[in-house]
């Protein structure tokens, strides 16, 4: 009884000097363990000795998007068509199309309907 006492307590002594040694990590609220790493925007931090956090690189990287293929900057905003997208660290994403593209479209098409229906009736005209 008195040896499993004493390695019980020998354990929690260890763990305690371990945790003393190596103690958590505080960074932006939140608490990390010792050589815990976490993503932070495009860097990558990690917990180190004496509570210290180290962060980098902080290198994001760029898209690649479309046929012919264009290259766009980290946070880049761009157009495809009626859709607004943006890079963030290499990966693009576009909302939907917009209303101004809507209404634009269906100007077009009211248009293009206008120009059919005036050629049938030059054409009735020539009969």
């Amino acid at each position: 009884m008195k040896l499993v006492l004493l390695f019980t307590t020998l354990a929690v002594l260890t763990t305690a000097v371990a945790q003393e040694e190596h103690p958590d990590c505080k960074y932006h609220g939140e608490t990390y363990k010792f050589q815990e790493s976490w993503p932070n925007n495009c860097a990558r931090c990690t917990c180190l000795q004496a509570s210290t956090v180290i962060c980098g690189p902080d290198i994001c990287s760029t898209c690649k998007y479309g046929s012919p293929t264009m290259y766009y900057p980290h946070k880049g905003f761009f157009l495809d068509g009626c859709k607004t997208c943006e890079c963030y660290d290499g990966i693009v994403s576009c909302t939907k199309e917009t209303e101004l593209c809507e209404k634009q479209a269906a100007e077009e098409n009211a248009a293009r309907i206008a120009k059919e229906l005036e050629e049938i009736s030059d054409a009735d005209l020539r009969l």
